[in-house]
């Protein structure tokens, strides 16, 4: 019973931390695969390559997937703190300031607090929103995949229009 009161949602809290953090670096070399590719593209000075629409359409697709990833992660982000961060009703010395869990994040008063999802006939149809912050990492991450499959895409077209 200690392991299950104690252990396991500790265990939980420290895994979505990590894959908050660890889907936060896969995105920023992400980030920085994108900006090599495009200064690779621009200097290879080719207007066949510089003016193609399919390599521009690539690049386009691979910069959202990036950035619907970061917007996941964010959400993870924002449900970890809420699901967490219980400073409101702490009575540590922090509770009256502010803290910060994640670099650039400030959060202050903050009460914990879980949502619970419920259905209807009238909603079945409609998609089932993600709520855990292993969907929401596993999702960016999804994403991530997909800007990659994008930068193989640009590759192959490249090396298609340099013959």
């Amino acid at each position: 019973s200690w392991r299950e009161k104690n252990y396991l949602p500790l265990t939980d809290q420290i895994q979505g931390f990590l894959l908050i953090k660890q889907e936060m670096k896969a995105i920023q070399t992400a980030q920085a695969r994108l900006q090599k590719i495009t200064g690779d593209l621009k200097n290879l000075r080719q207007s066949r390559i510089v003016n193609s629409t399919e390599i521009k359409k690539s690049l386009e697709n691979s910069k959202g997937l990036i950035g619907q990833a970061g917007d996941l992660n964010g959400q993870a982000k924002d449900l970890f703190i809420k699901l967490y961060a219980n400073v409101a009703t702490s009575s540590s010395p922090i509770a009256s300031g502010t803290i910060a869990i994640f670099p650039g994040t400030a959060t202050s008063t903050i009460t914990n607090s879980t949502s619970t999802a419920t259905s209807s006939p009238a909603d079945a149809s409609a998609p089932v929103p993600i709520v855990s912050i292993k969907d929401l990492v596993r999702s960016s991450l999804g994403k991530i995949k997909d800007a990659y499959q994008e930068f193989i895409d640009i590759s192959n077209l490249v090396r298609k229009l340099l013959g």
